[in-house]
């Protein structure tokens, strides 16, 4: 809300907002493909702040957003297109001028890393206002029965599985229990390879679960996991190919 009021943005007119809505999207699309990679990350951060930063302003906090503005912030100060892009096709088989540099540089680990610790801090930051706030009654309480029971009728679960959870007040603790325990491990798993996976799983899961049981999605945040993924494993499979 500061940056929107010192910046004098406003709702604009429904014209105006579908026009820039269609450009975000297109701009994603590109940076997606890497295509013209540089300038369409840069677009698509600056209308990203717009779009995903106005709905706050309009009388409620929409978190769930919060993060892939960070995200699209990453991508347009990397460098984005260098490898897997339309981009360097195009450079490796019209210009002929492949892009040179070592995948282990700092300039293609960094992106990565700050993302990494984005999500831990958003999980973390979640699990300690947890903790601050309402202590261990938030799992030792009917706090995730009522939960479930209410976003039954306030919201639009896929399934109705969760009234069959709320009648088992252990099975509603031992839930609440394993979201706060996962949450206050997250900075955990920059630190140790062996417990990432469990931990991101877990927090996969969570969302996931979040989804399935209380109509509460987070798409974007979900997208957010193709992160930890070993994407090195495509050289791999790259150097196969021109070998054989």
């Amino acid at each position: 809300m500061p940056l929107f009021q010192t910046l004098g943005w406003q709702m604009p007119g429904e014209a105006i907002w579908t026009g820039v809505t269609w450009v975000w999207r297109g701009s994603l699309l590109l940076s997606s493909i890497g295509l013209c990679t540089g300038l369409a990350t840069k677009v698509a951060f600056v209308l990203g702040v717009f779009v995903l930063g106005l709905p706050n302003n309009l009388g409620m906090v929409q978190h769930k957003d919060s993060m892939p503005v960070f995200v699209l912030a990453i991508f347009a100060l990397a460098r984005s297109g260098d490898y897997l892009s339309l981009d360097n096709w195009i450079r490796n088989r019209v210009r002929q001028a492949p892009r040179e540099g070592r995948q282990d540089s700092p300039e293609y680990t960094w992106p990565i890393r700050l993302a990494w610790v984005l999500m831990v801090l958003v999980f973390f930051a979640a699990g300690v206002s947890k903790l601050r706030n309402s202590g261990w009654r938030w799992i030792d309480s009917d706090n995730m029965r009522n939960n479930l029971i209410q976003h039954h009728y306030t919201h639009e679960p896929p399934f109705r599985f969760g009234l069959v959870v709320a009648q088992s007040p252990g099975i509603c603790r031992m839930i609440g229990g394993t979201t706060m325990m996962v949450e206050l491990l997250a900075p955990l798993a920059l630190a140790c390879s062996r417990a990432r996976l469990p931990i991101i799983g877990g927090l996969f899961l969570m969302q996931a679960g979040i989804w399935a049981l209380l109509g509460v999605d987070f798409p974007i945040y979900l997208a957010c996991y193709l992160f930890w993924i070993p994407w090195n494993w495509l050289d791999k499979v790259k150097g196969d190919r021109d070998e054989s």
